[in-house]
């Protein structure tokens, strides 16, 4: 189901995720992962990473990998994942684009793998 990762609200925040797109439609009782965590921030005050790791927490108890990134209305961002690696970007204030790769250690990744 094209979207069922994408999720946006003026108000509060904006959610893209990536992965086993199942996986995504069947979290939290049908709805798309990426509403849930919007949901979390907007009606129950949860931080960006906080709504985040719940919720990547739930889509790794079914089996997923997936990635997320959260950014609010302020211009915070979270990326999250439970893959082994995971390209990101940012532009800062500066206007200066920044790719990161992130590679979890042994440590990091058995201990996600563990949640």
């Amino acid at each position: 189901m094209t979207g069922a990762g994408t999720y946006a609200d003026n108000r509060s925040v904006a959610v893209s995720a990536t992965g086993s797109g199942e996986m995504f439609i069947r979290t939290i009782r049908t709805c798309a992962a990426a509403f849930n965590t919007a949901a979390q921030i907007r009606l129950l005050n949860a931080s960006i990473n906080e709504a985040a790791d719940n919720t990547l927490a739930e889509v790794a108890a079914i089996g997923g990998d997936w990635s997320l990134i959260v950014l609010d209305a302020k211009g915070n961002y979270a990326m999250r994942f439970n893959i082994r690696g995971m390209f990101h970007v940012t532009i800062g204030s500066d206007g200066v684009a920044r790719v990161f790769f992130h590679v979890p250690t042994a440590r990091e990744w058995q201990r996600k793998r563990a949640q």
